[in-house]
C-alpha cells in the first residue's frame, strides 16, 4: 500500500499497551494509508514492546517523561506531511474521513482545523460536544467547510500542521484534557480559522 502524502496520524499514548495496538492496527488497515507516528509518554508496561513489533510501519517516540498532550508537539514536529490527524489510543477514524478532511484544508486555505464529527457508543451516536459543535453560534462564513468553532475535541481533528506549529501546539501545563481551548485560541489570535465538517 502506497503511504499517503498528505496527511499523517498523530497519536499519544501511557501505559495502555494493548489499546494502543488495536489503534494502530485500525490507522494500518485505513485505505487513506497515513503515516503512523505514535508518541509514548514514558510508559512503564510493555508499550514500547508491543510497538516494535508494527516494524518500520509505523514510527515510535520514546519519551523518557509524561509531557501529556504536548507529546503531539513531537509528532506533528516529525511529520513530513502538510496535515496531521490526531488518533487517541482508544479512537480511530473512518474510511477516507483523513482524505476528505485534506481536501477540505487544501481548498480553504484560511482553515487550519477541521472538527469531525465523532461517533461514540454501539449503536454509534453523535458525540454530544460535536453536536454542539455543529450548532455553533458563530457567524456563518461560507468559505468554511462547515460551521465555524472556537474549539475541537483533538481525537477527531485534523490540523494544517504549519499553523499548529506556529501556534506552539499544546502546552505541556494543561496535560491532557482541555488542553483544546488554549491552542484553538492561539491559532484564532493568529488569523486562522476553525471549522466543523458539515457542509
Amino acid at each position: 500500500m502506497e503511504t499517503n502524502t498528505t496527511v499523517s496520524a498523530v497519536m499519544i499514548t501511557r501505559d495502555r499497551s494493548a489499546e494502543v495496538t488495536a489503534a494502530v492496527n485500525r490507522l494500518l488497515q485505513l485505505p487513506d494509508a497515513p503515516p503512523v507516528i505514535v508518541v509514548d509518554n514514558a510508559s512503564s508496561d510493555d508499550t514500547r514492546r508491543s510497538l516494535a513489533a508494527f516494524g518500520d510501519r509505523v514510527r515510535v517516540v520514546a519519551l523518557d517523561r509524561n509531557i501529556g498532550a504536548a507529546g503531539r508537539n513531537v509528532g506533528v514536529e516529525l511529520a513530513s506531511t502538510p496535515y496531521v490527524a490526531f488518533v487517541d489510543d482508544d479512537s480511530g477514524w473512518a474510511p477516507g474521513a483523513l482524505d476528505r478532511a485534506a481536501e477540505l484544508l487544501r481548498t480553504s486555505p484560511r482553515l487550519a482545523v477541521v472538527a469531525a464529527r465523532i461517533m461514540v457508543g454501539d449503536p454509534s451516536r453523535p458525540d454530544p460536544t460535536s453536536l454542539a459543535m455543529a450548532a455553533s453560534p458563530l457567524p456563518d462564513d461560507a468559505d468554511l467547510p462547515g460551521p465555524p468553532v472556537l474549539g475541537f475535541i483533538a481525537c477527531g481533528a485534523v490540523l494544517r500542521r504549519d499553523a499548529f506549529l506556529a501556534a506552539g501546539g499544546f502546552h505541556e501545563r494543561y496535560g491532557v484534557g482541555g488542553e483544546e481551548l488554549p491552542l484553538a485560541i492561539d491559532l484564532a489570535r493568529l488569523g486562522w480559522k476553525l471549522a466543523t465538517s458539515t457542509r
